[in-house]
């Protein structure tokens, strides 16, 4: 299936998907005062996956019987679901949040060049540049100062790159779903969240004993935000989006999410905003608009 030039409506997508995988930021730090990590992921992956599956069962949607989509949608479950979320809080044992935000954005420069030997996406120099100027972006907001503290000891160089491969298992996910556009959103979205939740589910039990914490009303608030609307919503669109205009396109929400994520900390939190911010807001923006331009907007 070739990925057709972004229109409106994808735009659109991928500005959602900023907005809400952005705001899981301030989120995940009410929440994981309350619910370990490992309980975390597991929670809004099982939660989303099941009212996915109980939808399908409602409607009677025919799930695929070729062994190609399944072997995919297992595909995308493990290695673009359930690893990313057990490699991130992992590495950020000793990886402060600025510096995982720096590596995480390596994830579109890693997709547009699995893009270009993979999806037929041609590795042009006006997206290069763009998306390199919208690191450049991501970087500004999350300051300098954390990319002195890449390298390190050795600790803190492992953690920095199973950070690395997290980014990179998305950036894998991102191009094995674009395998998978013959399939509704509805159906791979029920099947690769059920699938992570399955693969994270034993090593919650084992390492948190969920059955044993007490729990905020805050915490639940943000427990359910980040299953309904940063997985269940946010999955759906992310597999709409990939499908139609591609996966080098949809990476530029990475780009996105870091300036919603400090927008939601300073409105929730309280966090200071840096001047430097303005300095990224132009950045990734002019990015986004270099990577693009030259693409006609349906």
């Amino acid at each position: 299936m070739t990925a057709h030039k972004p229109t409106l409506m994808d735009w659109g997508m991928v500005l959602t998907l900023a907005l809400l995988w952005g705001m899981s930021f301030p989120m995940i730090s009410v929440g994981v005062k309350d619910i370990p990590p490992l309980t975390f992921a597991t929670g809004r992956m099982g939660a989303a996956g099941g009212i996915l599956f109980l939808y399908i069962l409602i409607r009677k949607i025919r799930l695929p019987r070729d062994l190609s989509s399944w072997l995919y949608m297992i595909f995308v479950g493990t290695i673009g679901t359930a690893l990313p979320f057990i490699l991130f809080p992992l590495g950020q044992k000793e990886v402060p949040a600025g510096t995982t935000g720096i590596l995480n954005a390596v994830m579109p420069l890693i997709t547009i060049v699995l893009a270009h030997f993979f999806v037929n996406e041609r590795l042009t120099p006006r997206k290069v540049t763009g998306f390199i100027l919208g690191f450049c972006g991501v970087v500004v907001l999350i300051g300098p100062e954390a990319l002195l503290a890449l390298g390190g000891d050795t600790n803190q160089l492992l953690s920095q790159l199973i950070i690395v491969s997290g980014s990179a298992c998305y950036a894998i996910s991102a191009i094995a779903s674009r395998k998978l556009g013959h399939v509704s959103p509805i159906i791979t979205s029920a099947v690769t969240l059920t699938l992570g939740s399955l693969v994270t589910l034993p090593l919650a039990m084992i390492v948190d004993d969920p059955f044993t914490l007490t729990i905020s009303a805050d915490a639940w608030w943000a427990a359910a935000y980040m299953a309904f609307a940063a997985t269940l919503a946010a999955t759906l669109i992310y597999f709409k989006v990939v499908g139609q205009a591609g996966p080098s396109f949809f990476s530029q929400t990475n780009y996105l999410v870091p300036v919603v994520a400090v927008i939601g900390g300073v409105v929730l939190l309280n966090e200071p905003l840096n001047p430097d911010s303005l300095i990224a807001f132009a950045l990734v923006i002019a990015g986004l608009t270099i990577s693009q331009s030259g693409q006609k907007t349906r």
